[in-house]
């Protein structure tokens, strides 16, 4: 299979606290999330995300906590896309002008002479300068901390650094990802009128771009995003677009709100500039997004334009977008690039693949209302019940089950796979640890039915807190989701010593008659599906590792296990008649 596919957004300009914004706009996004499950079962599902740009409205830091919770979280939910296969780069809306002040205004305009030559010198030692860049792109700064944030190890973002770069093995080709900033320099340049003109004053920098395309020489294919057209680059930075064009077949981005396919041509070869429409303009607006379908054998693309309908039969809904193509095209418009070479070098992926995991415990509240209301009940007075609630804290995720003193279970689980191999026979690979643990309990249920979903058919580790399978609402919440669901594994961590405690008891007769999977596993056999009593760090990574490397999860745990079923015409229920591509 030598097709790829990949989603691609752009200006969303999400605002955090609009009363009729955000009620028009989720009107917008809940028939944007049924019709990209629709997509998927036509198209398949998408390889990898794109959002060129605009994610936010001011690039304010409430926005960024509010679109990770109500936009990107049920994005990769209801795609099932990865965390590490999703791209975003920054727009203007996602620079915050009021941090523009005089004395940053005059430092960044002063860059710019009428002399080309001096221009493009200045520019390249100021981006050199990593130790003032903080200061001067200050106004990006909620956007890169959201960015930071949000992808964590996934895609690593120093201080001083203002793009990325990304290589990835996708169908037997290495994909570089150019996540390239163009809007470094909104915001500093206005009318007589006090209006901001970015057109023809907005910089990519030969270095940005030189040393991107460095970054991916392993690649066999680039695909560069940024949010402003080329044409918006200023004319002193012509040397940086000619180079990317040159290197880049493809070139995704956003903007200007209209989604029409752009071809070059050049002497060193042909570019196609995809634009996305704007996700949401306004409920009223042309709202648009676009599905790519590229076969890198032949170079053959298509764009499946999408378009919001406020008057559809039935609703809301997102359609084929005529207006853009015509009628002859249906919403469905062909590109071609040239053929792209398999890869000579070895397949790899050069950033770790991505298991999902919930971690299953209380909050320092709940569990404090928990001992309380059930002390005498559960016969807990063998237990250090003082010690017990110090590992609990504000967050599910920052439960710290080997006592206060140690780390927190996202710590020690990503310190655990951090920079390390796993093999399963001849095969070697990475992981990466993706939490879902926030989202597995919001109240929010676009986020908490998305996840469930993904999790019961793409498989998920859920590592327990055996206190917490003895709250009713916890473990309802758990017996819910999984129900069905075949590709999981479970591992539950109790402070408790199972031979001396009643309680362990109760633990196993609640995991027999809730989780059929723990029937098997009372003994002290490593199980890569289950383990009841892990008491202590180096126990959990003993388990931990026989699981990845036993059921092989970031392999089996794929988007395409229920396909490869039925293409082979196999029909199963677990773990042994899984494929493994």
């Amino acid at each position: 299979m030598t097709e790829i596919t990949w989603l691609h957004i752009a200006d969303l300009h999400f605002r955090s606290r609009e009363s009729l914004d955000e009620h028009n706009r989720q009107i917008v996004l809940e028939a944007l999330w049924e019709d990209i499950e629709r997509q998927i079962k036509t198209l398949g599902k998408p390889d990898f995300i794109v959002f060129t740009g605009d994610i936010a409205y001011y690039g304010k830091k409430s926005e960024y906590e509010a679109v990770k919770q109500h936009f990107l979280v049920p994005l990769l939910a209801n795609t099932g896309v990865p965390k590490n296969r999703l791209f975003i780069v920054p727009g203007n809306h996602d620079v915050n002008w009021k941090e523009i002040d005089e004395p940053r205004q005059a430092a960044m305009r002063g860059l710019i002479t009428e002399d080309s030559t001096r221009t493009r010198d200045a520019i390249y030692k100021f981006l050199s300068n990593s130790e003032d860049l903080p200061h001067y792109f200050r106004p990006q700064k909620d956007f890169w901390t959201f960015f930071r944030d949000f992808m964590g190890d996934i895609l690593p973002i120093d201080s001083d650094t203002y793009y990325y770069t990304f290589e990835f093995s996708c169908k037997g080709y290495n994909l570089g990802i150019l996540g390239l900033n163009s809007a470094w320099m909104s915001g500093y340049f206005k009318d007589d009128q006090g209006k901001v003109q970015d057109q023809g004053n907005l910089f990519l920098s030969e270095l940005q771009v030189s040393q991107a395309i460095k970054r991916t020489k392993d690649a066999t294919l680039r695909i560069a995003l940024l949010h402003h057209p080329l044409e918006w680059i200023s004319d002193f930075d012509n040397n940086s677009v000619r180079l990317l064009q040159r290197n880049c077949p493809i070139v995704l981005r956003g903007h200007l709100h209209r989604a029409e396919i752009e071809k070059k041509s050049l002497f060193a070869g042909d570019v196609t500039v995809v634009p996305a429409g704007a996700i949401y303009e306004s409920r009223d607006g042309h709202n648009g997004y676009q599905f790519v379908v590229l076969n890198l054998r032949t170079g053959k693309g298509r764009v499946h334009f999408r378009c919001y309908n406020e008057r559809g039969p039935e609703g809301p809904e997102w359609v084929s977008d005529v207006m853009i193509t015509g009628d002859e095209y249906k919403g469905v418009f062909p590109f071609k690039i040239p053929p792209i070479k398999k890869s000579t070098t070895k397949d790899k992926s050069i950033l770790p693949d991505c298991v999902p995991v919930v971690v299953i415990t209380m909050s320092a509240a709940e569990a404090r209302l928990f001992f309380e209301e059930n002390q005498d009940h559960l016969e807990l007075k063998g237990l250090d019940t003082n010690t017990i609630l110090q590992q609990y804290n504000s967050t599910r995720s920052s439960w710290r089950p080997f006592g206060p003193q140690n780390g927190t279970i996202e710590e020690i689980l990503r310190g655990f796979v951090k920079k390390r191999e796993f093999s399963r026979g001849e095969t070697k690979f990475k992981v990466e640890f993706e939490f879902y643990t926030e989202e597995f309990f919001s109240d929010d249920p676009l986020v908490r039915d998305g996840v469930f979903k993904n999790l019961k058919t793409e498989g998920c580790l859920f590592i327990i807190d055996g206190l917490a399978l003895l709250n009713d609402k916890i473990r309802s919440r758990l017996q819910g989701t999984i129900g069905g669901a075949k590709t999981l594994a479970f591992f539950v961590i109790t402070p408790i010593d199972p031979l001396q405690s009643i309680l362990n008891v109760q633990l196993s007769k609640i995991a027999e008659s809730s989780f059929s999977i723990f029937s098997h596993d009372y003994k002290n056999e490593l199980s890569p599906h289950s383990s009841l009593y892990i008491g202590n760090q180096v126990e959990l990574q003993r388990h931990i590792r026989n699981s990845l490397q036993e059921l092989d999860l970031p392999t089996r745990w794929t988007p395409y296990w229920e396909q490869a079923y039925e293409q082979q015409g196999i029909v199963s229920h677990g773990y042994k008649d899984v494929l493994t591509p």
